[in-house]
Formats: structure tokens, C-alpha cells, sequence
């Protein structure tokens, strides 16, 4: 399940089967890599996101520490 979809903002972030987050489409691409394969890089890129306006839902960074907190930073 995707942690954020451009349905509810301008980012569409999502566990990938082959084990990374990707930020599919992502409109920072020429700044920064698009695959995390740590939930605090993905946390940290969705924080730029937002730092160059783009909306993001809280419960999209919300979720990355939760599971940061249950079952580790490594994807």
C-alpha cells in the first residue's frame, strides 16, 4: 500500500516489491535520488518535498515512523 498517492497531494510514494520506496514521478528527480532503501531517507525526502511546496499528507511520515518503530529503518 502507497504511503501517499497525487490523489491527495502533489507526491505518489510507495514500498516497491523489490525492496525500496520509490518516489514515482517525483518532481525533485533532477535534485535527488527517487529510491530510499531506509524509511528515515524516505522520511527526509518527503520533507524536501514539502519544503518546496508540495503537499504532502502527515500521515505519509507518520506511517514511515511507525514502521521505523516496529519493524526497522531498512526496507
Amino acid at each position: 500500500m502507497s504511503y501517499c498517492r497525487m490523489s491527495e497531494g502533489d507526491v505518489y510514494m510507495y514500498p516497491h516489491i523489490y525492496g525500496y520506496i520509490d518516489c514515482c514521478g517525483c518532481r525533485l528527480s533532477n535534485q535527488t535520488d527517487t529510491i530510499f532503501y531506509t524509511r528515515t531517507d524516505a522520511i527526509k525526502h518527503l520533507e524536501l518535498h514539502i519544503a518546496n511546496g508540495d503537499i504532502v499528507p502527515y500521515r505519509a511520515i507518520k506511517r514511515l515512523k511507525e514502521e521505523i518503530e516496529e519493524i526497522g529503518d531498512k526496507v
